[in-house]
């Protein structure tokens, strides 16, 4: 759909026909018909991200304020333009926002709970969710929500909480 995706098609193209002259068997109506059905593969991460945003929305708000504030919660959000757009589009920005937005809500719920195994697993939860992060936008990836937990850290009681966060669990994801 953009001005950029001839390009992104032909060097595509120029890189199956190289593999088709190393061996590779390639037939030409395979392109076509992958050229032809792209669009909705590439958009699939995307759309399946922004599912799991509003479910992960919906959970979070639900089990802490209620069944309305959570559908009404989520319906905010997947009637946001910006969320709409992004989930829309081929790039990474809608899994970033996905594993965020778990990173920042089993961070919150590791910090409220006082139960040791249930603040392990929101724990686990948060280590895996930065460390998808990271792999998807390098150090921005575990940057932000680092920020914004230690930022409400300060705002709150830390020590009450860092002693018990499992550091060398999430030093090992």
């Amino acid at each position: 759909r953009g001005a950029h995706q001839p390009h992104n098609a032909i060097v595509a193209v120029r890189l199956l026909e190289s593999a088709a002259e190393c061996g590779v068997p390639m037939p030409h109506e395979a392109i076509e018909r992958g050229l032809a059905s792209a669009e909705w593969p590439a958009r699939l991460p995307s759309a399946l991200a922004a599912l799991g945003c509003l479910f992960v929305v919906y959970l979070f708000v639900r089990q802490r304020y209620g069944l309305w504030e959570g559908l009404w919660s989520t319906l905010i959000l997947a009637t946001s333009l910006e969320f709409y757009v992004y989930s829309r589009l081929v790039i990474l920005d809608m899994t970033l926002t996905f594993f965020t937005t778990v990173a920042f809500f089993a961070f919150y719920s590791a910090v409220e709970t006082d139960n040791a195994r249930t603040r392990r697993r929101h724990c686990l939860l948060l280590y895996l969710a930065l460390a998808c992060a990271t792999l998807l936008k390098g150090l921005t990836g575990v940057m932000l929500p680092g920020v914004v937990a230690l930022f409400y850290l300060a705002l709150s009681n830390p020590c009450r909480f860092v002693g018990r966060m499992d550091l060398g669990l999430g030093a090992l994801l």
